[in-house]
């Protein structure tokens, strides 16, 4: 049955034209993943299919900054999660992690929105404001050394972040520490 498929799916995409036929037959994903695992599709056709691609994520990117704008906070969510489906580890999405993790905040789900922010710093770790939205967290659960050390490192890449100053030295005067 699956070398069926697997034929099938081959005689699809080698009779296919273009990448914006592969694209319309298939999500997003598996057109991608049939772009680089397919060795039969030409070069023009691997550059369409990357440039379809690249317009549908920057489609979900926009939608998500407008959702969150609006405070649909739940849509901000759906829609960072379609970008983050195409390639989690990409460094210029760690402000999309930092957004959706301020709009789980918004819902009250914070350990969620910790996960993001620690994967906003995975992907990109001189992303001052991840470390900075790990701070609030911390600081917010009365965890406060490491609000400390998280509100220091978003110092270090960005000494001018007056908000990553103030979190820290309210912190300290609440943990008794001048650390």
């Amino acid at each position: 049955m699956k070398k069926l498929l697997a034929l099938t799916l081959f005689s699809f995409v080698y009779t296919c034209s273009s990448a914006q036929e592969i694209s319309s037959t298939f999500s997003p994903i598996a057109a991608a993943d049939l772009m680089a695992n397919n060795t039969y599709l030409t070069q023009a056709t691997q550059s369409q299919l990357t440039s379809v691609d690249n317009d549908l994520l920057e489609s979900y990117i926009d939608q998500g900054y407008v959702k969150y704008e609006q405070k649909d906070y739940q849509g901000a969510i759906e829609a960072f999660d379609r970008v983050l489906e195409f390639e989690p580890f990409l460094s210029s999405h760690a402000k999309a992690y930092c957004i959706r993790g301020l709009a789980k905040e918004q819902l009250e789900r914070k350990r969620e929105a910790l996960e993001d922010y620690t994967w906003a710093i995975e992907v990109n770790p001189k992303y001052a404001e991840a470390y900075y939205r790990k701070a609030v967290i911390y600081a917010e659960f009365e965890i406060l050394a490491h609000a400390i050390d998280n509100c220091n490192i978003a110092i270090q890449l960005n000494p001018n972040f007056a908000d990553a100053r103030a979190l820290r030295d309210l912190a300290k005067m609440k943990l008794g520490t001048n650390k």
